[in-house]
């Protein structure tokens, strides 16, 4: 497929973002239907020079050899993908509090479709652009690009990606521990095993932002950003900081020594019956603020200290959600998760939120499995 690459000035404007893809079906000529999607994240604020997401996305499909899988990949095919929505990512601070109110963040999430005929190797879905957002604490240069992959195993397994849940919480607290929840659901039931990885550059640069997929090789594996002094993928925040992911649940901790803008990327491996079938990137930035002096709510021992939990398929579950502010501040309980959506777990699980109380709250968390739900979530 042929189509024309704009041209576009330097712009330095990108804080990272994912790929997904869902298989559709065989088709009747033979090839094989998929929903290739992505998500970005762009920095509207006063420093950005492209305040808004690009309108398309040119996507790369290259083939994987399943003979070698670490040689260079080859160009089969390319699609646009067409921006369906944006949204602004803040910081959820109250009204009368300034801190961080000058970071602007948008969400674009893009979507199209391709039919690709069968590789017992599979695929990768690649996208590149230049440049990242100037000024990132753990980066070794400023313009530096961004680039992030999934990949797909043979039409002959069915599968879909991962998806993950919500947007990134991308505000931090300096030298404050906090914790997201950046965990990600299987829509197949594959297990999940999380990562810290370091950023993909790819082939891009100031002077050649957007120059579309590689053609005709995507030189594998991908290069890689440049990390200042210091920094590395086991310390993104410098070796007085700290990070840890959790890789079952992608449950991560970070803290950060400095204020300012810092990349961090985590990978999700996807393994079916012990065997590894697919990987996806998710490129994000976090921005570190100063904050007033000001500890988080506790999770209460309710449960005795319990944060796992294990429901046999078919039986039900229920447990109170406690937490609890030593300075009697006003909280405000809010929950995200495909277990909660009819649409994806049938029955689904409830929770009694959003909940708002002054230094104490409690949410009921109840579900009633049925026997085809069995997996670890």
């Amino acid at each position: 497929m042929l189509f024309l690459i704009p041209a576009s000035s330097n712009a330095t404007h990108l804080l990272g973002g994912s790929l997904g893809y869902e298989y559709i079906g065989q088709q009747p000529d033979g090839t094989f239907r998929y929903r290739i999607t992505a998500l970005t994240y762009t920095n509207c604020g006063p420093d950005s020079n492209v305040p808004d997401p690009d309108d398309d996305l040119f996507i790369g499909i290259y083939e994987n050899d399943i003979n070698n899988p670490d040689a260079d990949k080859v160009l089969v095919d390319q699609l646009i993908i067409s921006l369906q929505d944006t949204t602004a990512i803040t910081s959820n601070l109250p009204a009368n509090c300034t801190i961080g109110e000058d970071v602007c963040i948008v969400e674009a999430t893009y979507e199209g479709f391709i039919n690709l005929p069968l590789n017992l190797g599979g695929y990768i879905v690649y996208y590149q652009r230049c440049c990242r957002n100037d000024g990132v604490i753990n980066l070794n240069s400023d313009e530096q690009g961004f680039a992030f992959y999934t990949q797909m195993p043979s039409p002959t397994i069915e599968n879909s990606a991962p998806v993950f849940l919500g947007a990134p919480t991308p505000f931090l607290c300096q030298n404050d521990t906090t914790t997201f929840v950046n965990t990600a659901f299987d829509p197949d039931g594959d297990q999940l095993i999380f990562s810290f990885v370091t950023a993909k550059w790819g082939y891009t640069s100031a002077a050649n932002p957007n120059p579309g997929p590689e053609n005709p090789i995507l030189n594998w594996p991908i290069a890689e950003i440049g990390w200042e002094a210091g920094f590395d993928v086991n310390q993104p925040f410098g070796p007085t900081g700290y990070a840890f992911i959790d890789g079952a649940t992608g449950l991560t901790e970070y803290s950060a020594p400095l204020a300012g803008p810092y990349t961090v990327a985590i990978e999700v491996r996807e393994f079916r019956n012990g065997v590894l079938i697919g990987t996806t990137i998710r490129d994000i930035q976090l921005q570190v603020l100063v904050c007033p002096p000001n500890p988080a709510p506790d999770l209460s021992d309710i449960n005795g200290g319990q944060t796992d939990f294990q429901v046999l398929a078919g039986d039900s579950i229920c447990f109170p959600v406690q937490l609890e502010d030593l300075n009697g501040d006003t909280i405000v309980v809010t929950s995200a998760g495909a277990i909660f959506d009819p649409l994806i777990f049938d029955p689904a699980a409830t929770i009694t939120t959003p909940q708002t109380g002054a230094g104490l709250v409690t949410a009921e968390f109840c579900w009633v499995t049925s026997c085809e739900q069995g997996q670890e979530l």
